[in-house]
């Protein structure tokens, strides 16, 4: 029993982890684009904001906050990759997950390079 509350757990992590970076990516509005494409390695996440999960989900809070900035006046797509495209970003995920550098700030240092 305690190993399968483990995966749920655990699957439930990752895929706010993976949301969270989605809703990070939004913040491309604010430095001015207006046609962006948002690429994740996770089906679940794509499909879970494209098509949109019952109000029972754990992660509707944060699916909610990904749906309504796209209904700016921007073109925003989500596209799914496989995991061995996004090796770079996993690798730059693995950076902000160290603490060194939050999202919002990289995202930032990526704009000025």
């Amino acid at each position: 029993m305690a190993a399968g509350i483990f995966k749920l757990c655990r699957h439930t992590i990752i895929m706010v982890v993976e949301l969270e970076a989605i809703r990070q990516g939004l913040l491309a509005w604010d430095f001015g684009y207006r046609q962006v494409v948002m690429e994740s390695d996770s089906l679940e996440a794509v499909h879970a904001i494209s098509i949109g999960v019952p109000r029972s989900h754990p992660s509707l809070y944060i699916i909610s906050d990904i749906s309504h900035p796209c209904l700016r006046n921007w073109s925003v797509s989500f596209e799914h990759t496989l995991r061995e495209v996004s090796r770079g970003a996993d690798f730059l995920a693995k950076l902000g997950s160290t603490g060194d550098m939050c999202p919002s700030r990289f995202f930032q240092f990526l704009l000025k390079a």
